[in-house]
């Protein structure tokens, strides 16, 4: 039996990015305000296996899983084999060796049609979700302005940033998986190293009061940062050549907004957020969050996103731009948060199959974390600018 038509996969898709987008803007109208990525995380629950798949399983099969008859194809080929092995036990016997083949050849047989019609049912979700993330990495790419990317000092505060979470990700994942040759290993290095977007006008001014001319190799700092990431993942892009090209999309769009000198209209900006809860929920359709889920990872790349990226980077800004600690700490905050881009290359990278599930729900998870810590973020903040203010008698 055929898989369903590509129209009920999108479908599925526009009901997910609705939903999504809506349930953003109802947090965002209680105040919280970096909500896209957890909308995502929360619709894309509701609509996946242990949410619709549970309560409405015809639903789900039809507009978020796709491939349902060769999916019940697999379950009959392993519980036939499990019902040889059962009977042979039974009678203190073994199945017959040839039989045991012809089962086992049903069996994987049942799997590559399963694999084929599940790529089938996502082909047009795996490209939409692609597009929407090209365009919420527009808003936020790192290399915006970024025509000399390299100044002021800029690409050792990168290297430092980078190294700095690279060497996070990889001790986490050496601890839960097989370091055999594994390429996406440096896919999840390039995201937790992708740059942060341009700073606000606000974080400039303090950097520049506090660092006075060195504040400009912050600007720098993440360009490098979004070309050594960039750099990362057409390695990787070259060593897979057989991977299909749309996860490399929004990658793309880094070099497209390598020549805006700001941001880009706000016109544009106001379709980025749900762009990226759209992307975030689509994928999270897919996903199983109880069998997928692996809280050592999801821990191991908050901190590289989070901490290790800002301690880096503070630590470059410190060493090799001669600047005091604390000004170097607070001026290099706002370098720490990339989890929009983040999220929206997860989920076009996990709707291509290019890293496993269970490290795309790690990365959307962390993403979603380091977004919903904003308002932390804002009171250490404000204790650093209260503590690197010059006292009244200086």
């Amino acid at each position: 039996m055929a898989t369903a038509f590509p129209t009920e996969s999108l479908i599925g898709c526009l009901v997910a990015a609705t939903l999504a987008a809506l349930f953003g803007l109802l947090l965002r109208a209680c105040g919280v305000r970096r909500a896209w990525i957890f909308s995502g995380v929360c619709i894309g629950s509701l609509l996946g296996v242990q949410g619709l798949g549970r309560f409405h399983s015809a639903w789900y099969e039809q507009f978020f899983m796709g491939a349902g008859s060769q999916h019940r194809e697999v379950f009959i080929a392993e519980r036939s084999l499990e019902l040889a092995e059962s009977t042979a036990l039974v009678h203190r016997a073994t199945v017959d060796p040839s039989d045991q083949a012809v089962l086992e050849a049903e069996i994987h047989a049942a799997n590559n049609r399963l694999h084929q019609a599940r790529a089938a049912f996502d082909l047009p979700a795996e490209w939409l979700v692609a597009c929407m993330a090209a365009c919420a990495v527009i808003g936020c790419s790192p290399l915006i302005g970024r025509n000399i990317w390299w100044s002021h000092g800029g690409l050792a505060i990168g290297v430092w940033s980078v190294a700095a979470s690279a060497s996070a990700v990889a001790i986490t994942l050496s601890m839960t998986e097989n370091p055999s040759n594994q390429a996406w290993w440096l896919v999840a290095i390039s995201f937790v190293c992708l740059g942060a977007p341009p700073m606000r006008a606000r974080d400039h001014w303090l950097a520049v009061r506090l660092l006075g001319s060195p504040a400009a190799t912050l600007d720098g700092a993440r360009g490098t940062a979004g070309m050594i990431s960039l750099l990362l993942v057409l390695l990787v892009a070259v060593s897979r050549g057989g991977d299909h090209p749309a996860w490399l999309l929004p990658w793309g769009a880094l070099v497209a907004a390598w020549g805006l000198v700001g941001m880009p209209p706000q016109s544009f900006l106001r379709w980025t957020g749900p762009a990226i809860a759209a992307c975030v929920a689509i994928a999270m359709s897919r996903l199983d969050p109880i069998s997928d889920w692996k809280p050592l990872v999801a821990f191991g790349f908050f901190l590289a996103a989070e901490d290790m990226r800002w301690l880096g980077a503070s630590a470059g800004l410190a060493i090799w731009g001669r600047c005091p600690w604390r000004a170097s700490v607070r001026s290099t905050m706002p370098l720490a948060d990339a989890s929009s881009a983040q999220a929206a290359l997860a989920a076009a990278a996990g709707m291509s199959g290019v890293i496993p599930a269970w490290m795309v729900w790690s990365l959307l998870a962390s993403a979603a974390t380091v977004a919903l810590f904003e308002p932390l973020r804002r009171t250490t903040a404000l204790r650093l600018d209260q503590s690197n203010r010059p006292s009244p008698g200086t």
